[in-house]
């Protein structure tokens, strides 16, 4: 996208002259990506609490965080390496709702 297009669109959104953009002088933010590809397989480790499949890295670059985050059931998971093994995205199984119990 060129500048003056981008001054275009953005005077468009939000009402204001394209002189008073062009003063403002926005630029297009271009985020450098690593050569990535949507089918790379990603490293996971199994919840030991709810059994679902954890994320750790969803790029081939991504450095393994210490610990894993079990967004089902909202635990914290120390893992070991020998634990992890990699998984397609289209594998990852979305984990149904949870229905909960009404307290007596």
């Amino acid at each position: 996208m060129t500048r003056s297009r981008l001054h275009i669109a953005v005077a468009q959104a939000t009402g204001e002259s394209l002189g008073t953009i062009n003063r403002i002088g926005f630029t297009q933010d271009v985020v450098q990506r690593h050569d990535h590809e949507g089918n790379d397989p990603l490293k996971v480790v199994d919840c030991p609490c709810c059994g679902g499949t954890i994320v750790l890295t969803w790029s081939r670059f991504d450095k393994l965080p210490e610990f894993a985050e079990c967004r089902r059931c909202e635990t914290i998971v120390d893992y070991h390496p020998w634990e992890i093994y990699t998984m397609h995205l289209e594998s990852i199984e979305v984990p149904s709702d949870r229905a909960y119990v009404p307290a007596a």
